[in-house]
């Protein structure tokens, strides 16, 4: 996610040339910014997580859901690894800056997340 994110190449053609046997004659570009990813979990991540709680989104950036599902209209929670919130940019400082004022925006019973994402490095 975090790779694909900064993809600036045709996704179809790379995977056709693939296909083919000839990618050395295709260029793969990828922009030159950075992407950082904080994932969202369930509370008791990785162990015995707590799933179908709701979830309510007040944010308006890129998500991947990978722990998620939608029951009778309700987004819930159904996995360990809930969400996770994409930041592309050029300064990991800011990015996880904007990733922790994003994280509030999220809301479900026993969210919890890394804080030293993006930190690290």
């Amino acid at each position: 996610q975090v790779l694909l994110s900064r993809l600036e190449s045709d996704l179809y053609k790379i995977i056709d040339r693939c296909l083919a046997g000839d990618l050395q004659t295709h260029d793969i570009v990828m922009a030159d910014n950075k992407s950082l990813i904080t994932v969202l979990m369930s509370s008791g991540y990785p162990g015995n997580f707590r799933i179908n709680k709701p979830i309510t989104i007040e944010d308006d950036g890129l998500l991947f859901h990978s722990g998620t599902k939608v029951h009778d209209s309700l987004l819930l929670t159904n996995g360990g690894r809930v969400l996770g919130i994409l930041e592309k940019g050029e300064s990991l400082q800011t990015m996880h800056k904007e990733s922790l004022r994003r994280i509030d925006k999220i809301l479900f019973s026993g969210k919890q997340f890394r804080k030293d994402i993006g930190q690290l490095l």
